[in-house]
């Protein structure tokens, strides 16, 4: 089950979606595609609390045009991003982490999981040394961050879909150019998966590659008690 909840930040309080494990253990904190946090990421952040985790997602959208948007409705959630602040809603992710560290429960590792827009969110706080471990799936605009990348110096599961016209095969050689020879950084290239391959509720989701983004996270949950 998940609560909603809020975080107090400058300007007001940001929209939480949490759900609890049964005991303590870790946290993972999600950033939502531009869709925002729709009744398929409420279901992912359960499946992360019954496998022993703090699960939360938030709002990044909440200062422009707050709340969940439809798959089909791409020029509005492009809309909203045009309009938003990125770098105060950067600093609205790290409250939420900061906020989910103190958690007397939480044990202290945070991950973060990026889908589509929030993949370089997780990046950036991975660089500044805020995350234990990161994941992004289907990440978008990867590449443009890479010039922080020996400072991401936590584990990373970066999965694409060979079919990704977000994620070409240019940009997914520079990504993983980034981080050769780096053991701790996976890069899954998922054959046949296209942008939004781990979102349910959209035509684009695929079932293989979306289960196999979910089990990377999993594990990094388990390597994180």
């Amino acid at each position: 089950m998940t609560e909603d909840t809020a975080v107090t930040v400058e300007g007001g309080e940001v929209p939480v979606v949490l759900a609890k494990p049964a005991k303590a253990g870790p946290a993972v904190v999600v950033v939502p595609s531009i869709f925002g946090i729709g009744s398929d990421l409420r279901a992912e952040l359960e499946g992360f609390a019954e496998h022993g985790a703090f699960a939360a997602s938030f709002d990044p959208f909440w200062r422009v045009d707050p709340g969940v948007i439809p798959y089909s409705d791409m020029a509005r959630g492009m809309e909203r991003v045009q309009k938003m602040d990125r770098a105060r809603a950067y600093q609205d992710f790290l409250s939420v982490i900061d906020w989910l560290r103190a958690e007397p429960e939480v044990n202290g590792h945070v991950i973060g999981v990026g889908i589509c827009f929030g993949g370089p969110f997780c990046f950036l706080a991975a660089a500044d040394g805020k995350l234990n471990a990161v994941a992004t799936w289907h990440g978008s605009r990867l590449d443009g961050f890479l010039d922080r990348a020996q400072d991401m110096k936590c584990p990373m599961r970066i999965h694409f879909g060979d079919q990704d016209p977000v994620a070409p095969p240019e940009v997914r050689e520079k990504v993983a150019g980034a981080f050769a020879g780096r053991s701790d950084v996976l890069i899954t290239l998922h054959p046949g998966a296209t942008h939004g391959f781990s979102q349910r509720d959209s035509p684009a989701h695929q079932p293989e590659a979306h289960q196999a983004a979910v089990r990377s996270v999993l594990e990094l949950i388990d390597a994180a008690r």
